[in-house]
């Protein structure tokens, strides 16, 4: 899962927050111009805070229409008074098996936040297995954080560990070969990180 960093509010949502005419999310389907607004959103989101890569598997999103969308953190229909703030807005991927589908309205106050919480502090990975796991030495509240963060999302599905583990596998080939250089790897930037760390 990734950290985001929140700066300034983008202007596709002071747009959208100065609109008189949406009020509710589903307004942001009406007209061309709000789903514009909506798609530039979109994009400045997954751009200049994820890089290009879902917030909570990390894989990364090509085709922003048809692989993306923006997840409120806190859901909508739970939270109505947090629709527009920005703060509760990642861009999520579309996988059916993880991630925003699999989330859809749940919530837990042990949901670990991406942009209130720094997740690198919760999870590390099984570097055999491709397992999201809890950060060894974590106290029984953060380590019950992990738990149900990596349970809501599905973080462990047997797809999302099969392309860590064979990421592993390419990583440990490439260091074999002495050339430990892993920027042209497009998916799971805090397990390279992780790996890096444990050369």
């Amino acid at each position: 899962m990734l950290k985001v960093d929140k700066g300034s509010i983008p202007q596709p949502l002071q747009d959208i927050h100065k609109d008189k005419g949406i009020r509710i999310w589903e307004d942001l389907s009406k007209t061309k111009i709000s789903l514009k607004r909506r798609h530039d959103l979109r994009n400045e989101m997954l751009v200049k805070e994820q890089s290009g890569y879902c917030v909570y598997c990390e894989r990364n999103i090509v085709d922003l229409e048809k692989e993306s969308s923006i997840e409120h953190i806190k859901p909508r229909s739970k939270f109505p008074s947090l629709i527009f703030d920005y703060d509760n807005m990642v861009v999520s991927c579309q996988s059916r098996t993880s991630c925003t589908q699999i989330k859809d309205d749940q919530w837990d106050a042990l949901f670990i936040h991406p942009v209130l919480d720094d997740p690198c502090l919760y999870f590390d990975y099984d570097m055999e297995s491709g397992e999201v796991i809890p950060k060894r030495g974590l106290d029984s509240y953060s380590q019950s954080r992990a738990v149900k963060t990596i349970e809501i999302l599905n973080l462990n599905e047997w797809k999302l560990k099969g392309a860590r583990k064979t990421l592993v596998l390419q990583m440990r080939h490439i260091q074999k070969n002495e050339d430990k250089e892993f920027e042209n790897f497009q998916k799971f930037p805090s397990l390279i990180q992780t790996y890096r760390d444990s050369l």
